[in-house]
């Protein structure tokens, strides 16, 4: 949507002179690049850009980063620092807190993280845990792969599964693989559902 967003600016002059009085800009939902803060900055120079994560297990975002901090050196744009009542955690082997620079999977604690999933004890079991130092909390494995930076700031290195984000979706890869290998083939035609009312040949 930022993407659109910016070649809507990019395709009029006229377009930018209307947002001058535009303060800010929250970005969530997919990776920011450095492609779009410098897009960001050449159009809307006096609008400040923020890079906001997190999952809806956790109220939705629970870290921040002003791009104006960004050295326009890495391609990657950092995730940041918690939000208020917000704790990160970058979680190796054994659940274990990692140092700074190390890499490992992204979790969260705090008064935003959700109770479990609905109907789903043993998922909820995987993925909230007791916190590997207070056991008054719990904490949510996000499945992301992150590590803290020199200064401090989370950075986001991708997933640990094969899931992927479409628009702000999660889309799970081994569930098409499923449905695609559900399929019967006879001859050169695949029999699906009747619902979809398309056959091809």
């Amino acid at each position: 949507m930022f993407t659109v967003f910016l070649d809507y600016l990019e395709s009029n002059t006229e377009n930018t002179k209307r947002l001058q009085s535009l303060k800010q800009i929250f970005t969530s939902g997919e990776a920011l690049l450095g492609y779009h803060v410098r897009r960001s900055r050449a159009l809307l120079p006096e609008t400040k850009l923020m890079n906001l994560y997190g999952p809806t297990e956790a109220s939705i975002d629970v870290s921040y980063y002003d791009c104006s901090n960004w050295d326009g050196f890495a391609e990657e744009i950092p995730i940041g620092k918690p939000i208020f009542n917000t704790g990160l955690l970058v979680l190796g082997e054994g659940n274990n807190i990692l140092p700074y620079g190390s890499v490992g999977e992204i979790a969260i604690s705090g008064v935003g993280l959700a109770q479990g999933y609905l109907n789903k004890p043993e998922l909820t079991s995987q993925k909230f845990i007791a916190h590997p130092t207070n056991s008054n909390q719990k904490v949510y494995l996000t499945g992301d792969l992150g590590r803290w930076n020199v200064k401090g700031e989370l950075e986001y290195l991708g997933r640990l599964d094969d899931q992927v984000k479409i628009r702000g979706n999660r889309i799970e890869l081994g569930e098409i693989t499923s449905k695609i290998l559900g399929f019967k083939a006879l001859g050169n035609r695949w029999l699906l559902p009747k619902k979809w009312n398309y056959h091809h040949t």
